[in-house]
């Protein structure tokens, strides 16, 4: 990892170091165990290797991530809180719409329009920024319609306002991440390419072993979470900036 890929970095940033080390050994022994089904749906042993590279990677740094939780925390969480609100104002504008169409208000196309999200959202900054962008226009031809699901304020308005604070939050996280030290951003962008391989098992897992329930319940991030909630127990820390359990395959977002 020559060059740094600020991607990788913004999905792995927040994940517990811990946490992220023992689901992605725990997913290494799922891709031994299960390599001849996983290869069926396109799981090959190079995505075990870059596994264990990511897993080597994270090791070697530990020490770097652990002093560098701190330098952005305020920031990092500024984002999350942007992310929480603008995903919490998307599921009001669903549900209004859904409301509209049945009240025989507006059509099936804009009612659909509202849902679309050209792929899972999760907890990605960019992608619900884009989605916001993309629905603003709906929103502002249907803003009178909209106003009492939302207090009897403008949803367009509103819509603007987490959109400016996403985008400002984002732009400010970024800017932490290039600020720090090479050596702890290429321990968050291992994390993030974990994370990504993890999260690419599951779904392979699932398809795999579709209908066997005992099985696909083997393919998860409990790991991950544990150890979100055992920090969130002891102390207030970010909630994670990647997608968690349940979000990276969330079809509306």
């Amino acid at each position: 990892m020559d060059s740094i890929d600020y991607k990788w970095v913004a999905k792995g940033a927040s994940i517990p170091l811990a946490g992220i080390l023992d689901q992605a050994r725990y997913h290494v022994r799922l891709a031994e165990t299960y390599a001849s089904e996983l290869a069926t749906k396109g799981w090959t042993r190079e995505h075990t290797n870059m596994l264990l590279v990511a897993i080597a990677h994270i090791e070697s740094e530990r020490a770097y991530a652990l002093e560098a939780r701190d330098q952005s925390k305020a920031n990092r969480e500024r984002e999350q809180t942007a992310i929480t609100e603008s995903k919490a104002f998307k599921a009001d504008l669903v549900m209004a719409f859904d409301d509209l169409y049945f009240e025989g208000l507006i059509s099936q196309d804009d009612r659909q329009a509202a849902k679309r999200t050209n792929g899972p959202l999760g907890r990605s900054a960019p992608a619900i920024s884009r989605y916001l962008g993309e629905v603003r226009r709906l929103v502002e031809k249907h803003d009178n319609k909209l106003c009492p699901y939302f207090g009897g304020k403008s949803a367009l308005a509103l819509l603007d306002e987490v959109k400016d604070e996403l985008d400002a939050a984002q732009m400010k996280q970024e800017l932490d991440y290039k600020a720090l030290p090479v050596e702890t951003l290429k321990v968050y962008e291992a994390k993030g390419r974990a994370l990504h391989l993890i999260e690419k098992m599951n779904r392979i897992g699932k398809r795999v072993f579709a209908g066997q329930a005992e099985k696909i319940a083997l393919f998860n991030k409990d790991l991950i979470l544990r150890d979100r909630k055992k920090r969130r127990s002891t102390s207030a820390v970010e909630p994670l900036g990647a997608q968690v359990e349940g979000e990276s395959d969330d079809k509306t977002g």
